[in-house]
């Protein structure tokens, strides 16, 4: 059986959550293939970020542009993969979404329905593609693989899939990178250099207007204890329109000198925040899992977040959640854990527990069990 992961939906140059996805799964399918044959379709940027492997059995692909260049990139797998399939005699591809002409049977994986949901968030043309190439998954794919139940209503919602062709493989987290370490020195050295030199609340994600980060900046300017507390707002500014709104939002509100934004960061330095922040502060309106939840939670800090789209399925017992178009409730839920202690060491505690339930060995093990039935 020969199969292949399509992976040039992702920039390598500005890698999003689901860069990551696609190095765990791979790494973790490496070990699950046996005799199968694994081909990884990867650019000539992002190749480097994937092995080295040790089953002979994993190859790369090698194609000239990813999500750097997406149109290129969507040509790509539209007119070359088919070609490479019949080369290679592949079985069943995985990807995002459907090929005009797919020579073997698909997998597609959707993770997002911005389109949709946030359709703010993408140029017109984006859209015009995305719908068009959601109708041509319905009809073509042989199976969906969604990341939550949330992820899975709104695919049979808006684009109409049956749901016995869902299967849900929930991501997960790297727990090596992400888990409790006490603060030091170098630590606060690092902290320092960010411009963080006081207890802070944090936020991670990259900047879109759906993520809500205005709401946790007013709620913030408006903490009891504000003298002694910072925000640091840590993510790539991916809409500059939105990201120049925050900016504006803090200057008005008089509280620059208390908010930090860091801009994206490496996943090890991600961790560091994690690992040193009093409390992490979610209002997304939408997630289709919600990531940061479980990596905060695996590093040891106390989550508060909204209690709509996927959050309360992912954070389950383990988070607080308050109503991301309420203000005040925000207020009221960060006063609440940073003023009580046994309180917060409880949400840490359940956090820790509630992160181990998500590993990318099991959302392997689900995705090869779809991709393998698809050709039994």
């Amino acid at each position: 059986m020969k199969i292949a992961i399509n992976t040039l939906s992702e920039n390598p140059q500005a890698p999003s959550g689901a860069f990551g996805y696609y190095q765990n799964l791979i790494k973790e399918l490496e070990l699950l293939i046996g005799n199968n044959t694994l081909y990884i379709f990867i650019s000539r940027k992002s190749k480097d970020h994937f092995g080295p492997f040790q089953n002979p059995n994993v190859h790369k692909i090698v194609f000239r542009y990813s999500n750097e260049r997406k149109w290129l990139r969507i040509l790509t797998e539209h007119f070359i993969f088919p070609v490479i399939i019949l080369k290679y005699r592949i079985n069943v591809l995985n990807t995002g979404t459907s090929i005009l002409f797919c020579p073997c049977k698909l997998v597609a994986t959707l993770k997002t329905m911005h389109v949709y949901t946030n359709p703010e968030t993408l140029s017109l043309s984006t859209r015009i593609y995305r719908k068009l190439a959601y109708k041509l998954t319905k009809w073509s794919a042989k199976a969906i693989i969604s990341n939550s139940e949330s992820q899975t209503r709104d695919i049979i919602k808006y684009v109409g899939i049956k749901p016995n062709k869902i299967h849900i493989a929930y991501e997960a987290l790297d727990h090596t990178n992400f888990k409790p370490v006490y603060r030091n020195r170098v630590t606060n050295d690092f902290l320092k250099k960010h411009g963080i030199s006081k207890p802070f609340i944090l936020f991670v994600s990259s900047l879109y207007p759906y993520k809500n980060a205005e709401t946790l900046i007013k709620a913030f300017a408006k903490l009891k204890n504000l003298e002694n507390l910072q925000l640091a707002i840590v993510g790539f500014p991916r809409n500059p329109e939105y990201y120049e709104f925050l900016i504006q939002l803090v200057k008005s509100l008089n509280i620059e000198d208390s908010v930090v934004f860091t801009g994206g960061v490496k996943q090890t330095d991600t961790a560091i925040f994690y690992q040193s922040a009093e409390v992490f502060a979610y209002p997304s309106k939408y997630e289709t899992f919600g990531l940061t939840i479980l990596e905060a939670m695996a590093c040891g800090c106390p989550v508060i977040t909204s209690n709509i789209s996927a959050m309360p399925e992912i954070g389950g017992q383990a988070a607080i959640y308050f109503n991301p178009e309420n203000e005040s409730e925000l207020i009221e839920k960060m006063e609440f854990l940073l003023e009580n202690e046994e309180e917060k060491k409880k949400n840490i505690s359940l956090g820790l527990k509630r992160s181990t339930e998500f590993t990318w060995r099991s959302t392997a093990e689900k995705t090869y069990k779809v991709l393998t039935s698809c050709i039994d």
